[in-house]
Parts: structure tokens; sequence; C-alpha cells
């Protein structure tokens, strides 16, 4: 059953024309009981919202007391602290092997040691019956 035809009385009452008298109190509890859980969990959401809003009201008013504005503050926290936990996503990591392509000796390929080993190094280590620590930079 799709939400548009509870949403329409005439869809629902089409619906629900087969459907005996005391199934129908059964349903009306089970929508009841859905309804009350839902009005229960936004009343939670909004209760947590507001102590939410209080907590903050409150570190600002005592950021205030102390003569700090909540902007100096915030500014001070420039640190890994004021941005969350750091992510080494992104970060240039130094090549630890460099290694000769195979396909073409006059081109130099680097490895940072992180990850899968390259399928050329791979090939090159196979091709050579070197091991990985000859192309240690």
């Amino acid at each position: 059953m799709e939400l548009k035809n509870l949403l329409l009385y005439r869809s629902l009452k089409f619906q629900f024309k087969e459907v005996s008298y005391e199934d129908l109190i059964k349903i009306k509890a089970n929508f009841d009981e859905l309804v009350n859980e839902r009005l229960e969990e936004l009343e939670a959401q909004k209760k947590a919202k507001e102590e939410n809003e209080k907590k903050l009201q409150d570190a600002v008013k005592a950021l205030k007391d102390m003569g700090i504005s909540p902007e100096e503050f915030i500014a001070s926290m420039s640190g890994s602290e004021a941005r969350g936990p750091s992510s080494r996503k992104g970060i240039k990591m130094e090549p630890k092997y460099k290694y000769p392509d195979p396909d073409n000796e006059e081109i130099s390929l680097f490895w940072t040691g992180q990850g899968k080993i390259p399928n050329k190094l791979a090939k090159l280590l196979s091709k050579t019956g070197k091991e990985l620590e000859a192309y240690k930079i």
C-alpha cells in the first residue's frame, strides 16, 4: 500500500472496504501507537536540542565572564582540537622506493611503500629476481 493511499480518505476507504470492524480497531490501535511513538521521539529530540542550546549559552556566558569573546576562543583553537581528528588523506608522502619502468628503462618510478605493491614493480621484481630492498631510496 502506498503512502498516498493512506493520506486520501476515499482511497483509504476503498482499501479497507473488505476489512472487518474488529481488524479496523486493531489497525487503528497500531496507528495510534505509531503516532505516539513518533511524538515521543520528536519531543525527546526537541528536549535534547534545548538542553544543548542551554549548554552553549552557559559556555558563552562563562567565556564572557572570563573576559574572552567566543570569537577569540574559537580563533585560539586553531590547533587540531578545533578541526577535529586529523586525517592523513591528501598529505604527500615521501617515496621509499625508486625503480625503473620495466617497459621503458629511461623512466624512473616511485612508490611510498604504502598500499598494494604497484604492478610494474612486482613485474620488475619477478623479472630481475631482486629483492624489494634493492630499490629502497
